[in-house]
Parts: structure tokens; C-alpha cells; sequence
């Protein structure tokens, strides 16, 4: 029977191939694309509770929770508290947890942890329930008289913010046995600041974050401005960049002029337990749902690590890479498409080509035998 079909049809035999052809590479494709999703990876995430870092790392979690089943990794909400960067830190780096975010400031060893992505700025806020519109215009009367004790506040225990508050209040020359410091949550330093046992508190955090919102938008709490030779020497440290705050965001009442700060984007961070497979995934799922994260989070600005940060992640740094291609290797690759494809054109038209014959010369026969 077949070999009387091929006599009469043979262009139904080559039709045949060619589609057995398509659908075993159909097939093919889709089995090789799903390799990496077969096996599932528990990530370990840390976190402060409450604040900017919390809201995030909770919403990629619920967002990569909706596709777990093709992500092959799953990233586990609240696996373990922390105290602030410098806490996150310790905690990757002594395999506890697997991810974390911390201020892009924060100092660390390589062997420790490694960066994946810039999340968002995170914005220097100083904050007092005086009626000053300067931190140097607060600070004035202890500069003046050294006995005069200063209490100031930092969100976190242990946190990279303390460490930051002591440079700026050093940059302002203000003795370190004048200062009284605290480290307080966020409720506990609302409150302070409106009785006030607070002069200062300093406060790093996203623009947007309904806490920190709730703070600055106190009638009684003004948000102080840096002035510009303290923001330009604190700006050439590493990872600390001029900000002009939205008044209109932060404040209770929009003060006159700007209010000039600093800020440092909140950086992701891995460590060394998971395999850069992985890795790469969660950056590259992050990449990719960048524009759906943000809809989520108005206060997320995703960026790629420089490729020259020594901190990079392996990983990071081969998915930065994809992304910098330049438009001749991007116009290359595309030519590349093309020729395979006029390649595939040709190979099908040969084919097609020989049926064609085939068939042509078999009605010939015919008709010369009639």
C-alpha cells in the first residue's frame, strides 16, 4: 500500500517527513527549554521586620510564588530576621540565609556575599521635631558648646545606618562623647521625635514606603536638609550619591526650596550556597518582570551592577554582560538569524524542489504512456 501511495502521491510521503521532522524539533525545544526547571531550589531570604527591605523581598516572593512552577526555585518569605545590612551580611556569609538586601554603602568581603541588582535609591532622611530646617542648623548650638548632649536615633540594631549616622555627625564636627545614640523601630522613634527625647534621627529608607511615610508626614516632624559642601565630600565615598528630595512626598507641610540629602541604592545580595544556575535565574527573572515589579512597587528602580564592581556575582555579571551587547555584535547576531533561516529556506525549497521533479516526471511517464 505504501509503496503504491509513493508511486502516485510521492509528495505526500515527503509532506509526511517533513512534518514528523518539525514536530520531533517542536518537541525537542520545549524539553531542552524545561531542563532547569525539573529540579526546585528552596531560597533563603533575610530580612528586618518592617520597613522597605520587608515590604520588597515579601512582594518577590508572593510575584515568583505565581510562576514557581516554572521558575524551578521558590524564594522562602521570612526565613530569617535581621537586624539591619551589616546583620544580613553575617548571615549570608555564614550560610544561614541565601539572600538579603542591604545598603549599597555597606562594606563587605567578596567571600562573604555578592551583588546581584540595584533594587531602588534608598533616600537619607534626617528628621527632627525642632523647628530647624538644617542638620547644620541643629547641629550649630553642639558644635558650640561641647558639653551640650545630642541624642540621636538609627533604625536597626546593628545596621549600616549607625555607621553612617557617626560619619555624617563627624563631618559636622561634632564630638563622639556628646553623642547619646539609640537604636530604635520605627514606632519607637515616631514617638520619641513628637515627645522629644529625640534631636535627630536618621532614617534610610525607599521613597515611598507607607512606614517611613507615616513618620515624615507628622505635623510635628521636619525633614532637614544637608547643605551642599557636607553632601559633596559624603558623596565621593563609595556608593553615596546627591539626592533633592520631593518635599511635596516626604513632608507635612512642603518647607521653602528643596531638601537636598543623600542616598544609596538598595542593593540584592547572594551568597556562595546556591549554584549560579540558580542564581542567574532569580536575576534574570527579576530583569525580565522589571516593568511588572514596579507597576507593583512604584518605589523599585532595578539596575544592573557595574561589571567592574569587584562584589559582582558571577552570575550578575553574565547576565549585565547580555544586556551590553553593542548594536554591531545585537546587528551580528541578528545577520547570523537571517543566514540560518535563508539557510533553512533553501534546504525546505530543495526538498519541495525534488518532489516538484519527481512528480513532473512521473505525469510525463504517464502521459507518454497513454
Amino acid at each position: 500500500m505504501l509503496s503504491h501511495l509513493y508511486e502516485n502521491h510521492p509528495w505526500l510521503i515527503g509532506l509526511f517527513a517533513v512534518t514528523i521532522m518539525c514536530f520531533t524539533g517542536y518537541q525537542a525545544f520545549f524539553k531542552l527549554r524545561d531542563v532547569k526547571h525539573m529540579t526546585d531550589t528552596d531560597i533563603r531570604m533575610s530580612s528586618p521586620v518592617g520597613g522597605s527591605y520587608h515590604q520588597v523581598l515579601t512582594t518577590l516572593n508572593d510575584f515568583a510564588s505565581l510562576e514557581a512552577q516554572t521558575l524551578g526555585f521558590r524564594i522562602q518569605a521570612d526565613s530569617l530576621p535581621s537586624g539591619g545590612s551589616i546583620d544580613t551580611i553575617e548571615q549570608i556569609g555564614n550560610g544561614q540565609v541565601d539572600i538579603g538586601l542591604v545598603q549599597g554603602n555597606t562594606v563587605f568581603r567578596p567571600e562573604k556575599a555578592r551583588k546581584l541588582l540595584e533594587l531602588y535609591p534608598e533616600i537619607y532622611l534626617f528628621l527632627s521635631g525642632s523647628d530647624h530646617a538644617s542638620v547644620a542648623e541643629l547641629l550649630a548650638p553642639f558644635r558650640l558648646n561641647r558639653s551640650k548632649m545630642l541624642h540621636v536615633a538609627s533604625i536597626g540594631s546593628g545596621s549600616q545606618v549607625y555607621r553612617d549616622l557617626y560619619d555624617i555627625l563627624d563631618y559636622y564636627n561634632v564630638a563622639q562623647d556628646q553623642i547619646f545614640h539609640a537604636s530604635l523601630d520605627y514606632q519607637a522613634t515616631e514617638r520619641r521625635l513628637l515627645d522629644g527625647s529625640l534631636d535627630l534621627a536618621l532614617i534610610v529608607g525607599g521613597a515611598k514606603n507607607p512606614t517611613v511615610l507615616s513618620i515624615t508626614r507628622q505635623p510635628n516632624v521636619n525633614i532637614l536638609a544637608m547643605d551642599d559642601q557636607t553632601r559633596s565630600i559624603l558623596s565621593r565615598k563609595k556608593k553615596l550619591f546627591e539626592y533633592t528630595i520631593d518635599a511635596g512626598l516626604f513632608a507635612y507641610q512642603v518647607p521653602a526650596g528643596e531638601i537636598k540629602t543623600l542616598y544609596t541604592p538598595a542593593t540584592l545580595v547572594a551568597g556562595g550556597r546556591l549554584d549560579e544556575a540558580v542564581i542567574f535565574d532569580l536575576v534574570n527573572f527579576l530583569v525580565n518582570r522589571k516593568d511588572d515589579l514596579e507597576k507593583i512597587l512604584p518605589q523599585l528602580e532595578i539596575k544592573m551592577i557595574d561589571v567592574e564592581d569587584s562584589s559582582i556575582h558571577p552570575a550578575a555579571e553574565r547576565r549585565a554582560r547580555q544586556d551590553s551587547l553593542n548594536f554591531f555584535q545585537r546587528r551580528q547576531s541578528e545577520l547570523k538569524l537571517l543566514l540560518e533561516l535563508a539557510g533553512f529556506i533553501l534546504s525546505f525549497g530543495s526538498i519541495l524542489y525534488q518532489l516538484w521533479t519527481r512528480i513532473f516526471k512521473g505525469k510525463k511517464v504517464i502521459l507518454q504512456g497513454t
